[in-house]
């Protein structure tokens, strides 16, 4: 674990299915935004983990709410990248997507 996702209070968790292969997962977790004293702006870490993948992001933002939509938005960029580079199409349920903002 990396010095962000130990600190990170993690409040939400998805879990996307690979479409070409249903036994590899890839889990999304996100973090509840909190305050940095030091630039009075938020902070809301996310991790997206699975057998290939192993990342931990901060996206930041004026207030909890910027930080927490910048999050997501950078999630859906990192599955895409993702999807690219590992040559698969991540899935949530019974979508054809991952449910984040591409």
């Amino acid at each position: 674990m990396t010095k962000l996702s130990m600190k990170a209070q993690f409040v939400a968790e998805r879990t996307l299915v690979c479409a070409e292969d249903p036994e590899q997962r890839i889990v999304v977790r996100l973090a509840k935004p909190a305050c940095n004293p030091k630039t009075k702006g938020y902070e809301c870490v996310f991790s997206i983990t699975g057998r290939r993948v192993s990342l931990v992001r901060l996206a930041a933002g004026f207030d909890g709410v910027q930080a927490l939509q910048l999050a997501l938005v950078m999630i859906g960029a990192e599955i895409g990248r993702i999807e690219k580079a590992l040559g698969i199409r991540l899935r949530f349920g019974d979508s054809e997507n991952a449910g984040f903002p591409s």
